[in-house]
């Protein structure tokens, strides 16, 4: 009851003043021992979702009230406390707890949005931990993957909450820490590549769309990291190229997921053609063979108008991946949608 109680206090701050001076009274006198609590009780759902979920809004950056002074420690204090709780959470669940949404799953899911809400808070300067030899960022990211890697994935499309959690995680993982994610094992990597392509596919309603536009933004990063080379990312590159040697149709697969998709009467579009233009610089060789394999399905009236329609999305369009460039390419897309059904239809 009292962390509820909080997090309905932690709630209603709307501005800097009264988040600080609500910290302030938190930290340090309260904060480690709710760490400690975790520990303690940490296959009781009822203590550990409460908790879970009132550390999920005390990081969280809405109207921008997490805003410490340039001078203060503060928001590096905040968020190794919320590290150490899902250390101490974290590899105790994956120890051992049973395989239910009640006493695993659902936990998982609000340690997901913790460390995403962390992650996207702009408050912590995470270079300086590598910078100091301080653990808490990796050992924040291993555990919390370890957890998200744990879910079969048909569990993790059944539920969705949990599904709601791991996409934003993974898109926020592609967009600030893409060198993190290329140096995990081959095996690793793959598993999360399988779980983005398996997302992508969610483009229709029922489905949550937002989940395959997640996953189209992940794969974007993912692929403008590779073809921008920067010379900092050698390591993280080298082991990228790795992945993909052992891998060698995987970006083959997505683009022509992600080419077929472009075909339906899919609500996001645009996000859906954000990785496209990535994938086909980096891998030209295997869009000439998505050509071809998409003419020789067709019959010989329809053959030559669908060679001419896919050639015609590189119209215009420049090796490189700057937004003008990318927009002309959206529009060649939609041009390319509105020809081929024109002519399957006619």
């Amino acid at each position: 009851g009292v962390l509820r109680d909080l997090r309905g206090v932690c709630v209603g701050m709307a501005n800097r003043r009264a988040y600080t001076m609500f910290f302030d009274w938190l930290y340090p006198d309260y904060l480690p021992m709710l760490v400690k609590a975790a520990e303690v009780w940490c296959y009781d759902s009822q203590v550990t979702t409460p908790l879970l979920k009132f550390f999920a809004e005390i990081v969280h950056n809405k109207c921008q009230r997490v805003a410490f002074e340039s001078s203060s420690p503060n928001g590096i204090l905040l968020f190794r406390e919320a590290s150490r709780l899902l250390v101490t959470y974290g590899r105790r669940i994956l120890a051992g707890a049973p395989l239910t949404y009640k006493d695993r799953y659902k936990g998982i899911s609000i340690c997901l949005l913790i460390l995403s809400r962390c992650l996207s808070g702009g408050y912590v300067n995470f270079g300086v931990f590598q910078l100091y030899g301080d653990s808490a960022l990796s050992d924040a990211l291993d555990t919390v993957l370890q957890l998200s890697l744990s879910i079969p994935v048909a569990e993790l499309m059944a539920y969705p909450k949990v599904m709601r959690a791991y996409f934003p995680f993974q898109e926020i993982l592609f967009h600030n820490h893409t060198p993190y994610l290329c140096q995990l094992d081959t095996s690793v990597f793959m598993q999360i590549m399988a779980c983005l392509q398996h997302g992508l596919k969610w483009i229709n309603p029922p489905h949550d769309i937002s989940v395959s536009s997640e996953c189209a933004s992940a794969l974007y990063h993912l692929v403008d990291f590779r073809f921008r080379n920067s010379k900092k990312d050698a390591v993280a590159l080298t082991a990228l190229s790795k992945h993909l040697s052992e891998n060698s149709m995987m970006f083959g697969s997505l683009l022509a997921l992600l080419i077929e998709s472009a075909l339906d009467d899919c609500p996001n579009q645009w996000a859906l053609s954000r990785p496209m233009l990535g994938l086909i610089l980096t891998t030209p060789e295997a869009f000439e063979q998505i050509k071809a394999q998409m003419c020789e399905s067709l019959s010989a009236e329809h053959r030559e108008r669908m060679a001419e329609a896919l050639n015609k999305l590189m119209d215009g369009v420049n090796r490189n991946l700057e937004s003008r460039n990318r927009d002309r390419f959206t529009q060649n897309l939609s041009a390319f949608r509105h020809d081929v059904k024109a002519f399957m239809q006619a």
